[in-house]
């Protein structure tokens, strides 16, 4: 595939690049803004207009911020540039205009914008483009729509499902009040014309009316679909009804339609092909009744290879001598070891004692066939390797974990403190795992090669779900070198983690870490322009040709922490110039990502808050957040500078 990807992130950019755009053919425009990078639509409509593009694919991400309070979104809506039905009709000739015979994609992201109309303009627009585009997304999360505006969108949709290869469509928080005539649209008309699709994304989450009677009739549709051979080739589902008003009477029902999708398709699709389906009900209504938990949780049980997401009750302690009181009762611990399986344990800077350990292990036990969640923080107790090796063996046993966190912090561990223990060896489910262990002092740059090594062994297992991976390490100065981030490297080479989408590390005061390691081990493994662009193009190939391409990386969100490294300005500098020139401005599918990076407590000049090369970056890169001082030198910049543009870190 040919270097033709425009990506740009504001309406002044693309009139600084119309020269060099005007005339070309079979281009792949992206266009990334914000309402603040839009200045008007008018003018913004005709440039695009007279630059006569003749393009195969286009992407237009328009997004207002989310706001911290009512009255800031209020402010907002009166000050930023409106987008409304006008502004589709135009959008939407553009691309009539603009396409090629060969035009295969269309992402519209159109997030907080306040629609209300244009319904029409979807359907028409859709229509015209036929039945020759492969890629289709579109997302109207938190606007105004009603269900005749999305009526008139799946009648467009409708339209191009027998050569859509990939479908995503988002909803989220929006005004419908009745989902009849849009469930009849999906489950009869739409699924079974998806004759081709291998990716199909549907989201309608939190919207205030979301009823178990949708949710049934998409399953049912589905499944009839899939059962009908009418789809056949689908290696991705997600599925999302978050905040589902369920009733007491009838949401078995529903239960019992996902069970019979989820039959169909472990029974219709190879495993091999049906790389990940996605299953989501969190914050639903009425399904705080045991039953129908009970029935998610047999599910969830039965197809280990699919993710089935949905609310627990999450057990909390925050007071570990409380805790063992309460668990002398019999009736109390009966209790907990029955109805627990979400599990937080807060006992910081407590004096826990290894002693103390031994009793919280024999009172989780019969808990290791039900934890789903498990977060321990056990920080700053003085513990040494023989307890933790002991709770490494427990938490081993429980083969049902989807979420891991442990917080041991400021502790007296060494690098043998899981000793023997595989913590990942049996975890056929788990998605996410966080480890603490800042300020240990006898941990090494051993204990990372251990703890790599044994993410990797399992990262063949093909049920292995590791979707967020998070490490907190440092405080141990003279200890943790540059051979800590070689092994942490190993992560990213080769991309053996294909199903990780978010990513974590949090390096402080080790001085033995050095600014070219951070950037040959981390930055230029995680945001390799070559290796990213080409697995881009093998998506756009993908999409043209009706393949399915394995093995491709998934990590999309990043947050790095290289904090007291006593790194200089000028290396500093140079890691985030590099980093943008070299890594950030290459990479064609930018936009997808999220990226924040914190150099706080290092070495800097604390009168010079803002610099300017920071600016320029962030201004061509408004994804990339850069943090260079701690939250206290923020805000008192913050108080100083009111005006926005002037934040270091602005995102």
């Amino acid at each position: 595939m040919s270097n033709n990807t425009h990506h740009i992130f504001s309406q002044k950019q693309l009139e600084n690049s119309q020269n060099s755009l005007q005339n070309l053919k079979n281009q792949n425009l992206i266009l990334n803004f914000s309402q603040k990078t839009l200045k008007n639509t008018q003018s913004f409509f005709e440039l695009l207009n007279n630059l006569k593009l003749t393009l195969d694919s286009f992407s237009f991400c328009l997004d207002q911020e989310e706001s911290d309070s009512e009255e800031e979104e209020e402010k907002k809506n009166k000050e930023q540039q409106k987008f409304d039905e006008n502004d589709l009709k135009q959008l939407f000739k553009f691309i009539k205009s603009s396409a090629s015979e060969n035009f295969y994609a269309l992402n519209l992201y159109l997030d907080r914008l306040q629609l209300k109309k244009g319904g029409i303009f979807f359907a028409n627009g859709l229509k015209n483009l036929g039945n020759k585009i492969k890629n289709l997304e579109i997302s109207l999360n938190e606007n105004n729509i009603s269900e005749d505006f999305l009526a008139k969108i799946f009648d467009g949709i409708e339209t191009c499902a027998p050569s859509l290869q990939k479908l995503v469509f988002l909803a989220d928080k929006n005004k419908i009040k009745d989902f009849t005539q849009i469930s009849e649209k999906i489950s009869k008309n739409l699924f079974p014309k998806l004759s081709k699709i291998n990716n199909l994304q549907i989201s309608f989450n939190n919207n205030k009316f979301l009823n178990e009677n949708f949710v049934l009739e998409i399953f049912e549709g589905l499944s009839n679909a899939v059962k009908n051979k009418q789809i056949q080739n689908l290696h991705t589902l997600e599925l999302s009804f978050d905040g589902t008003n369920f009733s007491q009477n009838n949401q078995n029902k529903v239960f019992d339609k996902l069970k019979e999708l989820l039959l169909i398709l472990e029974q219709s699709i190879p495993e091999n092909k049906l790389q990940r389906v996605y299953i989501s009900f969190e914050e639903s209504k009425n399904l705080k009744n045991q039953l129908g938990l009970q029935k998610l949780r047999e599910i969830s049980d039965q197809f280990k290879q699919f993710i089935i997401s949905y609310d627990e009750k999450q057990i909390e302690f925050q007071d570990f001598y409380k805790f063992k009181k309460q668990m002398e009762n019999q009736q109390n611990l009966q209790k907990f070891q029955t109805n627990t399986y979400n599990l937080v344990l807060e006992f910081p800077d407590q004096a826990v004692m290894d002693h103390d350990i031994k009793f919280l292990i024999e009172t989780l036990k019969p808990l290791k066939d039900k934890l789903r969640f498990l977060d321990i923080d056990l920080s700053s107790n003085d513990l040494t390797d023989k307890s933790f090796q002991k709770l490494a063996q427990f938490i081993q046993s429980c083969k049902k974990l989807k979420q891991l966190e442990l917080t041991l912090a400021k502790n007296d561990l060494t690098d043998d403190f899981l000793g023997q223990t595989e913590l990942f060896q049996s975890q056929k489910y788990l998605e996410s795992f966080t480890l603490d262990i800042f300020n240990n002092q006898k941990i090494t740059d051993k204990f990372f090669e251990n703890l790599v090594d044994q993410i990797l062994k399992q990262s063949n297992t093909l049920r292995f779900k590791l979707e967020t991976l998070k490490l907190y390490l440092g405080d141990s100065k003279e200890q943790i070198s540059d051979v800590a981030l070689a092994n942490i490297s190993k992560i990213f080479k080769n991309q053996q983690l294909i199903n990780l989408t978010d990513f974590a590390l949090n390096i402080r005061n080790c001085q033995k870490i050095t600014k070219n390691s951070i950037q040959q081990n981390i930055l230029n493994l995680i945001f390799d322009p070559k290796i990213l662009n080409q697995q881009f193009q093998q998506t756009q190939k993908n999409d043209k040709n009706d393949q399915y391409i394995e093995n491709l990386s998934n990590l999309k969100n990043i947050d790095l922490g290289f904090q007291d490294l006593n790194l200089s300005e000028e290396e500093i500098q140079e890691i985030i110039t590099q980093l943008a020139e070299n890594n950030l401005k290459k990479i064609k599918n930018l936009y997808e990502y999220d990226i924040e990076i914190d150099f706080s407590d290092n070495k800097l000049n604390q009168q010079k808050k803002s610099p300017q090369y920071l600016e320029i970056i962030q201004q061509d890169i408004p994804n990339f957040k850069c943090i260079l001082f701690n939250d206290n030198d923020q805000e008192s910049e913050n108080d100083e500078n009111s005006n926005d543009e002037s934040e270091c870190s602005e995102n």
